[in-house]
């Protein structure tokens, strides 16, 4: 019973209590839709390059949306992206506190 699902609880009993027949839940590939849903809509991404200069951004930028969705929908990747992004942070912290002339201390 956490507040997301608590929420979505309500939000659904509110909308069934005001005759709504359809509830969109946007762009996404949660499983809590699933759930929800009897009917699934696909979306597809189209990218097409006008110009021989399009070409490399084109490239570029479908090959972000491909390593994108592979982390998002493999849960070990997922995770390593997220330690990777915190320890990030956390590195930037400490150098831009020592590059300010600040003292980083080591927690202890």
């Amino acid at each position: 019973y956490g507040p997301g699902r608590v929420h979505l609880h309500r939000l659904m009993e509110c909308a069934i209590g005001r005759g709504m027949r359809q509830f969109d839940f946007t762009v996404g590939d949660e499983a809590y839709k699933r759930e929800w849903s009897d009917c699934e809509i696909r979306l597809f991404d189209h990218l097409a390059a006008v110009t021989v200069l399009g070409w490399p951004a084109v490239a570029l930028t479908a090959a972000y949306r491909r390593a994108k969705r592979a982390f998002k929908q493999n849960p070990r990747l997922f995770e390593a992206l997220g330690r990777a992004r915190s320890l990030t942070r956390l590195w930037r912290r400490r150098t831009q506190g020592t590059a300010a002339g600040g003292e980083v201390s080591s927690g202890s």
